[in-house]
């Protein structure tokens, strides 16, 4: 099932002040709290937090203050997405394992973030886990497109809500890849029309931190 929903809407930045995230599953988790695993874009990966475009501190700190556990790591920039989102599968059934409700889950990710989130999703076996992909999906005519229409759409399960801006020219929507993974996805898909493209996730604003917020919350 998708839904589509078109939103043109002013940005408003959120305070940003010190972060004191996870960088890993805990061992002993609460059981009663929701967490939320953040992936980071390739900019971070390549210059660093302080160097890059994306307010990776801001925007942790904006999932914290919505009541999320924020885990997240600064990747190496050799990061390979099917790795990695192997990684990810991992730390969600740690989570699980440990007694947090799957729905209680939630992975995050933007840009390159935003595929690591796909495979995840592709390697991971609970559909009540929630995904949350930001600008991540490349749309035909990239050369990934043929690897996660073919190879990884059709194993993605778990909810998952897919957000870009109209403006973005290389990363739109993932209806092609919904509909690969057929029932064993819950989808949702929001499309801003902000003007500010791919750059709209690189800072904590409200029109997707909050929808992002409902969907982990499972609304």
């Amino acid at each position: 099932m998708i839904k589509k929903l078109f939103v043109t809407a002013l940005v408003c930045t959120l305070p940003v002040s010190a972060v004191a995230q996870l960088s890993d599953v805990p061992d002993a988790p609460k059981v009663d709290v929701k967490y939320l695993i953040y992936l980071h874009g390739i900019g971070i990966e390549k210059v660093g937090v302080w160097k890059a475009n994306e307010d990776y501190r801001g925007i942790v700190k904006a999932f914290e203050k919505q009541g999320f556990i924020v885990i997240s790591e600064v990747r190496s920039s050799d990061t390979k997405p099917n790795e990695y989102g192997k990684k990810v599968a991992s730390q969600v059934k740690a989570l699980s394992t440990r007694g947090v409700p799957p729905e209680n889950i939630t992975v995050v990710g933007y840009s390159k973030g935003g595929l690591i989130t796909l495979w995840a999703a592709a390697a991971g076996d609970n559909p009540k886990v929630n995904y949350v992909v930001l600008a991540g999906c490349v749309q035909k005519g990239s050369e990934f497109y043929s690897t996660y229409a073919s190879n990884v759409a059709p194993k993605m399960k778990g909810r998952i809500l897919s957000m870009y801006d109209a403006a973005d020219p290389d990363r739109g929507t993932c209806k092609d890849f919904f509909a690969a993974a057929g029932d064993k996805v819950t989808g949702k898909e929001i499309k801003f029309e902000t003007g500010e493209g791919h750059g709209l996730f690189r800072k904590p604003v409200d029109q997707w931190v909050n929808p992002l917020a409902e969907w982990a919350n499972g609304k």
